[in-house]
């Protein structure tokens, strides 16, 4: 109850003609008080609780990753490792295992390429962590990305090629230009409008499908064809996306003054 249903209630006492001591009234009126404040109080408290398991929720969410790279993340501060050194690092890694793919030491090629993606992953958050985070960085970050994924791409064509095989050939062919124009619709894309990571196959899922089939290299051909097929996906959905983002901005000058003019026109239904 609340402080003006006792008022209420003192006020129909007197008309029946019982007297109620004021004293009484007032205690009662306070403890209804203390109530109603501790009622609220619990309220708020509950509300907090809520957010708290929100925010909890939303940390957990982060994935698998991030509960990783943060306590790397805090060694590699500790020990003034840069942002830069960390795309070198990952950068020249992947050309090693490049190397080991193009001679056929699959397994020793396939944890490096992982090892190594998983250091190049590393870079952003490290620089977002240091406040060094800009657009050189990001610029720089993204061509060695491109070398990187085309690189171990042309290990596998080469190694198709010394094979013999043409299915290897031609699809590792395919899923280099599918990977290139994946990256090359975001890019082109930004410039205009907000775009974001759209699609099926983006690079942690191409880094993943890579590391497996180089893993199993029996399985390079189903590999390739999930890349291809994957990759040439996404790039419809980014082309797709784009063309409805495009034209859902703002309508030409001319084309806007004409529909203000037939809003405004009297004859206008």
């Amino acid at each position: 109850m609340k402080p003006c249903l006792v008022r209420e209630a003192s006020v129909s006492s007197t008309k029946c003609g019982m007297t109620v001591p004021l004293i009484t009234l007032s205690l009662q009126s306070k403890q209804l008080q203390a109530d109603y404040v501790s009622s609220h109080k619990f309220d708020r408290m509950g509300v907090k609780a809520c957010r708290e398991r929100k925010q909890k929720m939303i940390h957990h969410l982060k994935g698998p990753f991030e509960k990783i790279s943060m306590p790397v993340v805090d060694f590699l501060i500790r020990r003034r490792v840069t942002a830069f050194q960390l795309t070198f690092i990952g950068f020249f890694g992947t050309i090693l295992s490049s190397l080991l793919i193009y001679f056929e030491l699959w397994k020793l090629g396939a944890c490096l390429f992982l090892f190594f993606s998983f250091f190049d992953a590393l870079d952003g958050s490290l620089a977002r962590r240091k406040n060094t985070a800009g657009p050189i960085g990001a610029l720089f970050d993204s061509v060695m990305d491109r070398i990187a994924d085309s690189t171990i791409l042309f290990a596998i064509i080469f190694y198709g090629f010394k094979a013999g095989s043409k299915g290897i050939f031609i699809l590792g062919l395919l899923a280099l230009i599918a990977c290139l124009v994946t990256s090359y619709i975001k890019a082109k894309a930004e410039i205009f409008l907000e775009f974001g990571s759209i699609g099926l196959l983006q690079r942690p899922e191409r880094i993943l499908i890579i590391f497996l089939m180089l893993l199993f290299h029996h399985y390079l051909i189903m590999g390739l064809w999930v890349l291809v097929i994957g990759g040439y996906i996404t790039i419809a959905q980014r082309l797709y996306i784009a063309y409805k983002k495009f034209t859902h901005q703002s309508s030409p000058p001319e084309q806007a003054h004409q529909s203000l003019e037939e809003k405004s026109s009297p004859l206008s239904p």
